[in-house]
This record gives C-alpha cells, sequence and structure tokens, in this order.
C-alpha cells in the first residue's frame, strides 16, 4: 500500500504529464525561440533582421534549447546560495538526533551572515580604501565563523546541554558542520555580485549615489537568492517533497521578473548566453570576401568600415563583427561596435535617463551594420 507522500508524488507526477500533453511542443519551442530573437534585436533597434530571420522558418529549436540552457546557467549562478542551503540543509545529518531545530536557525544565519559579510567588504572598501586580499578575505571568514559560534552558541545553549548524543557529535554537529556551512553559504552570492556590480554605473565610487546602488544591489541578491530554499526547507510534514520542489523552482522562475526591474541587464545577460551557445553571435574581427556583382563597393564607403579593393577580380574585402548569423541571414557590423555593445550593458538605478541614451547610442550606430545573404560572402580571419 502507497503511503501519502508516494501518493501524492504520484498524483503531481500524473497532473504534471496531463498539463504537458495539453501544450504543443513544437508551437512553445517556435515561440520562445521567436521571443529570444525579438528581444534581441529590438535592443539592437534592428527588427528589419529580425523579420528577415522569420522569413519561411517554422523552427527555432536551436535557439530555444540554448534558451532553457543559458537560462539553467543563469539560475545556478544567482541561486548558488539556495542549492548549498539545500545540500546542506537537507539531509539525514539534520534530521536525526534531534537536530531539526537547528534548519530554521541555520536558515536564518546564512541571512544575516551574508549582510554582515557585505558589510564587511563594503565598509573595508569604501571607507578604508582596502583591497580584497586574499589575507583579508580569510581574516574575514574566521571572524564570521567565530560569530557564527557565537551566536549558535547563545541562541542553541539549551538544546546542545540537553542532546544527548557524544560530545564528539555535538563538536561536530553544532560548532564545525553547521558554522563552516553558514559562512561558505554566506559567501556564495558573490559570484553574481561579480556579474553585476561591474554593469552598475558608477561615476564616483565614493559618492553616497554609488555606494548606495552597490548596496541595493546586494541586498536585492542576497535577498532574493535564498527565497527558494526557504521555501524548499520548510518543515511542513503535509506538503510532500516533489510539490515543494516545483515551488521552489516556480519561485526561483518568476521572482527574476522583480528583481529585472531592479538588476535592469538580467533578461539580456541569459539572451546573449542564448545567442552565445547557438553559435548566432561572434564578438571577433572578421574578413569578409564580397563580389562586387552582389553588393555594390559603394555601400561601405562610409569612413566606419574598413575596406580593401581588389578590382582585378571585382572583389573586395571588409573588416567587421557578425551580430547574427542564422540560415541566410547575416548581420555584419564594423569593427569597434561590440565595445559600445558591451557598454550598453550597463546600467543605472537612480538615473533612468543612462538607460535610455546608452541604447540610443547603439540603435544609431547599428544603423550602419548590412544584412547579407550568408551564401553571398565569404567569411575568414587573418592569423598573421
Amino acid at each position: 500500500m502507497l503511503s501519502n507522500v508516494d501518493s501524492n508524488k504520484e498524483k503531481y507526477h500524473s497532473l504534471f504529464f496531463k498539463l504537458l500533453n495539453l501544450v504543443p511542443i513544437a508551437g512553445l519551442i517556435y515561440s520562445l525561440g521567436v521571443t529570444s530573437l525579438w528581444i534581441y534585436f529590438d535592443r539592437l533597434g534592428r527588427l528589419d533582421v529580425f523579420h528577415a530571420a522569420l522569413e519561411g522558418e517554422k523552427s527555432f529549436d536551436i535557439i530555444t534549447a540554448s534558451l532553457f540552457i543559458s537560462l539553467f546557467l543563469f539560475l545556478l549562478i544567482f541561486y548558488t546560495p539556495s542549492l548549498l542551503m539545500v545540500v546542506c540543509f537537507n539531509n539525514k545529518f539534520y534530521k536525526k538526533d534531534g537536530f531539526p531545530e537547528t534548519i530554521e536557525y541555520s536558515i536564518k544565519a546564512v541571512f544575516i551572515t551574508s549582510l554582515l559579510t557585505l558589510a564587511i567588504f563594503l565598509t573595508g572598501t569604501y571607507f578604508f580604501s582596502l583591497d580584497p586580499t586574499r589575507t583579508e578575505m580569510l581574516l574575514s571568514f574566521i571572524a564570521i565563523i567565530v560569530i557564527n559560534l557565537t551566536s549558535l552558541y547563545l541562541s542553541k545553549r539549551k538544546e546542545i546541554k540537553q542532546n544527548r548524543i557524544s560530545l564528539m557529535r555535538k563538536l561536530k554537529a553544532y560548532f564545525l558542520i553547521t558554522p563552516i556551512s553558514i559562512t561558505i553559504i554566506s559567501l556564495a552570492p558573490i559570484t553574481a555580485l561579480a556579474l553585476f556590480i561591474p554593469l552598475l554605473k558608477i561615476n564616483n565610487e565614493t559618492s553616497p549615489l554609488s555606494f548606495m546602488s552597490v548596496v541595493m544591489i546586494s541586498v536585492v541578491v542576497i535577498m532574493f537568492s535564498q527565497i527558494p530554499a526557504t521555501i524548499f526547507l520548510r518543515d511542513d510534514k503535509k506538503t510532500s517533497s516533489f510539490k515543494r520542489e516545483c515551488l521552489a523552482i516556480g519561485f526561483a522562475l518568476l521572482l527574476l521578473i522583480p528583481i529585472s526591474f531592479v538588476i535592469k541587464p538580467i533578461p539580456i545577460i541569459i539572451i546573449d548566453i542564448t545567442m552565445k551557445l547557438a553559435g548566432l553571435t561572434d564578438y571577433r574581427e572578421h574578413n569578409y570576401f564580397i563580389k562586387s556583382g552582389d553588393y555594390s563597393e559603394k555601400i561601405f564607403n562610409n569612413p566606419v568600415w574598413q575596406k580593401e579593393a581588389d578590382k582585378s577580380e571585382n572583389k573586395y574585402t571588409i573588416k567587421g563583427i557578425t551580430f547574427f548569423a542564422y540560415k541566410n541571414v547575416s548581420l555584419v557590423c564594423p569593427l569597434g561596435i561590440e565595445k559600445t555593445y558591451k557598454e550598453a550593458r550597463k546600467f543605472s538605478i537612480f538615473d533612468p535617463s543612462f538607460d535610455t541614451d546608452i541604447l540610443k547610442e547603439l540603435e544609431r550606430k547599428m544603423q550602419s551594420c548590412f544584412v547579407f545573404d550568408k551564401n553571398k560572402i565569404i567569411q575568414w580571419n587573418d592569423m598573421s
């Protein structure tokens, strides 16, 4: 006879597959691929290329598959704290011998310790102009462990004394594994912050607005990156693990929407990874052989293009960057635009006009890019 948990799992699995059968998979793949392309080209101000790519194309399975991979990679980076919390706190060690009470403590301790770690780094960087060297990071690591040990003992000393397990197991549980786990997890948001903070518009590193921007981004990352684990680790015996997993993953995806209003480059980062994984973009410098009969040389008389003509064979060569190449469509841009594109990923929290101006500059420069029939150009690299 099936237990209640197994019965619930079977029920939810059955419901999941019934819903999956109702979804037209081919249409979903096409829609996700089209949406990814639209976001990419709308930001570039080149929706004409978007329409050219859509002509006669009924499948974008490569783009959609790359979108899922890029989304997974981004979620893995952003929600590393949640993943570590589940791995560290949702195991047999914490669920026997009277240890479950430390899970609730650990969840709260991770959040507070993360904020404490942030305060240490920001104080050292902004107020004392200290570089986060290995020695200082190691000292901070040790200091946070000591704080965790003290806090854990003060808040759980009754449980520690009343627990009848051996002294060695008490030391291992309360004074070794738990504090070190909390400290390591509290440092995990640094990975995501290293990705976002360089994209912030900071005119003066010591200015109050710059400091507030960094604080706001850091708090958002720390707070939201731990929510899925908090949902999953809730001690609710009536809720099966499968349902808690679905809720945690669902919240992880939904939380990206409000987070993107603060950390604006998130959708762009995901789309950029998608385009790169699908092999549709290549920001390296290339040479392109073009026949004068296919595309007039006069098209590239603009000074932004580097051009070399070969009159004897009615061919010429231009230097550029492939911003998009799919099927027969290839969008080639002059050298230097990739710098503008990377700069356009930056954002400002307190200056909305900055985001608008930088996108206008990108759109202006993108108008000099040219759409080729991919079969009528030869791309090669000069290795000299």
